[in-house]
């Protein structure tokens, strides 16, 4: 069987479509931050929260680990025990409370 090559076009347009993840908005509703004190020792903590779904958000790690933990797993993240100080309630509520974002121009480039 012969495939025309406009076919074949269409074809793998609706796999990649099919493929390609649609953009979402990204809730943050109802996590908790915490900053995690690693004593320089941050893959060792990285290593007891890897099985949890937190969000990093700091990349210096040597002193401290800043994460956001989705509801469903700040009782099991509290359990672990580490010397930890809460940031935010919910982290979701702080980003509606900023509001939107408008255009940022760089004059660098």
């Amino acid at each position: 069987m012969k495939f025309s090559l406009a076919t074949l076009a269409a074809l793998a347009s609706s796999v990649l479509t099919s493929a390609v993840p649609k953009e979402s908005k990204v809730s943050y509703d109802g996590y908790k931050a915490f900053r995690i004190s690693t004593h320089n020792q941050a893959d060792a903590i990285k290593a007891k929260i890897a099985s949890l779904a937190a969000v990093p958000f700091n990349l210096n790690t040597d002193e401290h680990l800043d994460v956001a933990i989705p509801p469903k797993e700040v009782q099991a993240f509290e359990a672990l025990g580490l010397d930890t100080a809460v940031l935010t309630e919910d982290l979701g509520a702080d980003i509606a409370s900023e509001g939107a974002f408008g255009t940022y121009e760089s004059s660098e480039f």
